[in-house]
């Protein structure tokens, strides 16, 4: 289920905020879905983080708490993994927003009550089964957030929040509301999805102010006339509870701009449904609905309409009054026709029809024709390419081609996951596809006829069951991206080399254990992914192709590599874990635009100096190999963020690791080290660190001074159990494992 904002009362663009503040939003600044964006302020040359909410107020804002300071608003410690809240924190009172989302808090103390200044806490997504009385003393709250947790009630103290604006009780277990919700008379949001009411108080109706409220997935069998009270409310989300009818007195939310009622037993719509003016999506999906009220063409604002998984057999002709709608859902009804006034929906671009299988596809072409639109089809997601196409999503393959055969002007066709055993013939007729997707079938063989489509520019033919392809691939001149990923190949053509356009080769879990001397023909290439087959050496024109950036090899056999490997001055990432490989070509240090380097899981025993050559490197992964000391040159990777050598046989690390500041992770686990060099101390960047089954049984001292770290993993070491502690007590913004 979406989250929404925390403060929906005004949503306004961050540029007419930034005009209001003197600040700088970050690069790609946007709101979060607690309703802040972070933004940076400058003062004296100096930055400082704020955030900002959508209302335009901005906050001061610390992510550790050894950045507290008396001038800091905010604190945001989410994703920390916190068992509790540290102790410091309720020693500043000035705070107005507290983030604790994403912990395993499982109770809160008696002192979060001394943050009288709150007026934004969220606590979504911890362990929670009781919440102190304190709580309810936060008088200047506007926005909390309780959802994910483990509460199965309210005390009646709620109501002493009588300043709240949003109340999130998302994904609880509550089966009954207090009363004294009634008193909240500043709400606007409520989010009680994913809990298990049957009955709403009488008193939640009193609510006037609400503009909000969510109800889904909850066990509500009826909804009460009092509905119509609360006259401010634009988005009612009521979907996946046991609801059989509507009062009439829903007429009176004329300002619902959202109206959810998926996943219930509605049969009829009542005809009142045509006051509600304002509505742009209405949603009937899943229930037994066998006709549309008329009054339905009074809703002229509509964009989104589903009425999926019903009954229906037909629509009104006054369907065609919609003359906003964007998106019809039809699919899983009992049409067998459309109405000709659905041809009057100038703006539709998406109509779904799977699943009514007999339905009259004639009648879907006259509708492209009204509208000036060119017919798509896709049995998958689609994502809108362009403003005259409009999609019709189909069930079955044997549909499309029974009805509309080779006279659909296609450039794109899905016919992924439908079981075929075959190319439908009439698909050798799409003379002007661009792109075909035909992974996850069972296809066998391609036919030769393959060779006809020549304008395909997009090939994906992966988690079929090939065996071979046909020599016509070769005549797909246009093809740029082919993808072959887990068939059955055990050899390829060599008319493959003809394929001149090919930027990405995807060849990637099959049982080649040759490859084609053609290939380095493909002087195109950027991408070529060979992983998971039997290959035991790359060939010598692997330099031939000298605009790869990405060669993934791994998980083969190769025991050597070419010298030539050499010429591909223009590789980025070149991925070999997993082979037999003892040794590595003096050539290979020659590859200085590598930025992503994985020799994990071979038979290497040394790592040679010119590896300090590798300049660009922001990713090197050595794991599983036989290295007993990592060189000094190592220190000369200034721009490595992520070193990884697991599962070797280190017994000690160069001090030059302490030159590598830009270092974010490093993992020497399941090594035989006894002790670190003090110079680790000198990667201040460094987040995680990985040192567990090592024969560790200190640290240096001045471990507690890498501030930014968050993660350390000593398990399997030999480390007295009170270094630990005293280590958790100094550095309370780590988690320690241990």
């Amino acid at each position: 289920m979406m989250k929404y904002l925390l403060f929906p009362l005004l949503l306004v663009a961050t540029a007419d905020l930034v005009a209001q503040n003197p600040i700088a939003p970050n690069e790609s600044a946007q709101f979060d879905w607690r309703g802040f964006a972070k933004i940076t302020k400058k003062e004296n040359d100096q930055s400082f983080n704020y955030l900002l909410d959508t209302t335009g107020r901005i906050y001061r804002v610390a992510y550790d708490i050894k950045d507290l300071s008396a001038d800091i608003t905010a604190l945001d410690l989410s994703e920390k993994q916190l068992g509790a809240i540290p102790a410091v924190v309720f020693k500043h009172s000035q705070l107005k927003v507290l983030l604790l989302n994403n912990n395993r808090l499982t109770s809160l103390p008696a002192q979060i009550g001394d943050l009288k200044n709150l007026t934004m806490l969220d606590l979504n997504g911890n362990r929670l089964t009781t919440l102190p009385a304190q709580i309810w003393e936060l008088k200047q709250l506007t926005a909390l957030d309780l959802s994910r947790n483990q509460l199965n009630f309210l005390p009646a103290t709620i109501g002493k929040l009588n300043n709240l604006t949003a109340l999130y009780l998302y994904a609880n277990q509550l089966t009954t509301l207090p009363d004294q919700i009634g008193e909240l008379k500043s709400l606007t949001m409520l989010d009680l999805n994913g809990n298990r009411l049957t009955i709403l108080p009488v008193q939640i109706w009193e609510l006037k102010q609400l503009t909000a409220l969510h109800l889904f997935s909850n066990q509500l069998t009826t909804l009460p006339d009092q509905i119509g009270e609360l006259k401010n409310l634009m988005v009612l989300n009521l979907g996946r509870n046991q609801l059989t009818a509507l009062p009439n007195q829903i007429e009176k939310l004329r300002n619902l701009i959202t109206l959810h009622l998926s996943h219930n037993q509605l049969t009829a719509l009542p005809a009142q449904i045509g006051a509600l003016k304002n509505l742009n999506t209405l949603n009937l999906s899943h229930n037994r609905f066998t006709t549309l009220p008329n009054q339905i063409e009074k809703l002229r604002n509509l964009i989104t309409l589903h009425l999926s998984h019903n009954q229906l057999t037909a629509l009104p002709a006054q369907i065609g009054a919609l003359k906003n709608l964007n998106t019809l859902n039809l699919s899983y009804n009992r049409f067998t026709t459309l109405p000709t006034q659905i041809g009057e929906l100038k703006n539709l671009v998406l109509l779904d029809i799977q699943g009514n299988k007999t339905i009259d596809l004639q009648n879907i072409s006259r509708i492209s024709k009204v509208n000036s639109k060119k017919i798509q089809f896709s049995l998958e997601q689609y994502a809108q390419a362009e403003e005259d196409i409009l999609l019709i999503r189909i069930s079955k393959e044997t549909v499309f081609f029974a009805q509309n055969g080779e006279n659909i002007n296609l450039t794109t066709l899905d016919l992924s996951k439908n079981e075929l055993s075959a190319l439908p013939a009439q698909t050798v007729k799409l003379k002007n596809l661009t792109s075909l997707d035909l992974s996850g079938n069972q296809l066998m063989t391609l036919p030769a006829e393959i060779g006809e489509l020549k304008n395909l520019i997009t090939l994906d033919l992966h988690y079929n069951k090939l065996i071979f392809l046909p020599t016509q691939i070769g005549e797909l001149k246009n093809l740029t991206t082919l993808d072959l990923t887990a068939n059955q190949l055990t050899t390829l053509s060599a008319t493959i080399g003809e394929l001149k356009n090919l930027i990405t080769l995807d060849l990637s879990v099959n049982q080649l254990t040759t490859l084609p001397a053609t290939i380095g023909e493909l002087k195109n290439l950027t991408r070529l992914h060979l992983s998971t087959n039997q290959l035991t050496d790359l060939p010598t024109w692997i330099g031939e192709l000298t605009n790869l950036t990405t060669l993934i090899v791994n998980r083969n056999s190769l025991t050597s590599f070419p010298t030539q490997i050499g010429e591909l001055k223009n590789l980025t990432e070149l991925v070999l874990s997993d082979n037999q490989l003892t040794a590595l070509p003096a050539q290979f240090w020659e590859l200085k635009n590598l930025t992503n380097l994985n020799l994990s899981y071979n038979k290497l025993t040394a790592l040679p100096n010119q590896i300090g050559a590798l300049k660009n490197l922001r990713y090197l992964t050595m794991d599983g190999n036989q290295f007993t000391a990592l060189p000094d040159q190592i220190g000369e990777l200034q721009n490595l963020t992520n070193l990884y050598s697991s599962n070797n046989q280190l017994s000690i690390l160069s001090a030059q690791i302490g030159e590598l500041k830009n270092l974010a992770e490093l993992d020497v686990s399941k090594n035989q080290l006894t002790t670190l060099p003090t110079e680790i101390v000198a990667l201040k960047n460094l987040t995680t660190l990985i040192l567990g089954e090592n024969k560790l049984t200190a640290l240096p001292d001045q471990i507690k001074e890498l501030k930014n770290l968050t993660y350390l993993d000593l398990k399997g070491n030999p480390i007295p159990e009170s270094t630990i502690e005293t280590l958790r007590r100094a550095m309370p913004w780590c988690t320690i494992q241990f």
